[in-house]
């Protein structure tokens, strides 16, 4: 009777995490593995956990399916174990019961309490978990960070960043070669005219402002900074069109300084996986700086970027495949997406 209550409490806890997966889209060396499908009955006994060598796998799909199911079954083997253990009292109570009748209604009842009291603590990750799930989530899907903006220096970056506003990357990366064919450095673009610029980068949008900007900045770049990108926070945000999000990226990215620039997918993302309260995009910065290590920041920001385009857009958002939010994201987000 005790392994019946057993399997059911361990299958429920385990079931509730694992999903059907086609045996050819698991590692060739699934010898080394035991396949559970949904139906399966066994008893398993661990005496210990071994921890195998880093897996190769075929295909994104496969890092996602591994390091859901991994992050899955480390959270429910202590409770499963502990399920066990408690079940050695519990079944001391149950062999004395004579009826059949009421044999299986106290273990209804005991499967009941057990299901309630395990089920919501293995729903429970802490903060610090979550702030590790995602770091080596990311590392272990974006192990090399391409950069979105092509550049060849700390100017062109700049320019890059300027015209990234309300822009796509895709298109920035598009208009700036016909920009920096003319002028990729500040004394050759202050020969331009403010219309000549603004006639160039009008497909990124805005173009009034981020002309007038560009030639602002170039200028200010010269008389005060001998031609040179300043290096600061406070020198790039004084300069015009420039903001803290712009000078934020062009410190990470151009001159290895610890910094956290946040868009519109790190802020969306954050928000998605409980880690800010999603009132603004400072609070974000700071929530995101506080809880993420600063030698993983200028990583980070970028790793987030490329995860929010390709796995939790603001549109077209597929849960299945969103494999951080699906984990750890906010309750209310997670309820939206049923609706």
């Amino acid at each position: 009777m005790k392994k019946v209550i057993f399997i059911t409490i361990y299958m429920y806890s385990f079931f509730g995490f694992a999903q059907k997966r086609e045996m050819d889209s698991l590692p060739n060396n699934i010898e080394e593995y035991i396949i559970v499908k949904p139906g399966d009955t066994l008893t398993i006994v661990f005496d210990e956990i071994s921890i195998f060598p880093k897996q190769r796998f075929k295909s994104t799909e496969d890092i996602r399916y591994y390091l859901w199911f991994k992050t899955k079954v480390f959270k429910a083997y202590p409770y499963a174990r502990l399920a066990s253990q408690r079940l050695d009292t519990l079944n001391y109570r149950l062999e004395r019961i004579r009826s059949n009748r009421k044999k299986r209604k106290y273990i209804k009842l005991i499967q009941d309490y057990m299901e309630g009291e395990f089920t919501d603590q293995l729903k429970k990750m802490t903060k610090t978990e979550k702030v590790n799930f995602v770091i080596k989530t990311l590392k272990d899907f974006y192990p090399e960070i391409p950069i979105p903006l092509d550049h060849k220096d700390p100017y062109t970056l700049l320019i890059a960043v300027l015209l990234s506003a309300q822009c796509t990357d895709v298109r920035v990366n598009k208009i700036t070669p016909l920009l920096f064919a003319k002028a990729d450095n500040p004394y050759d673009m202050i020969k331009m005219t403010v219309e000549e610029i603004k006639e160039i980068i009008r497909p990124c949008g805005l173009s009034p402002m981020k002309s007038k900007g560009i030639y602002g900045l170039s200028k200010i770049i010269i008389e005060s900074h001998n031609g040179e990108v300043p290096q600061s926070f406070e020198a790039l945000e004084a300069l015009p069109a420039v903001g803290h999000k712009t000078a934020s990226v062009v410190m990470a990215q151009a001159f290895g300084v610890p910094a956290f620039p946040v868009d519109t997918h790190i802020h969306r993302l954050m928000y998605r996986w409980n880690l800010t309260n999603g009132k603004n995009v400072v609070q974000t910065e700071k929530d995101a700086k506080r809880l993420f290590p600063e030698e993983l920041w200028n990583d980070l920001h970028l790793q987030i970027i490329w995860y929010g385009r390709e796995y939790s857009p603001a549109r077209g958002w597929d849960l299945d495949t969103d494999i951080i939010t699906k984990n750890i994201g906010r309750k209310t987000v997670i309820d939206q997406y049923y609706k």
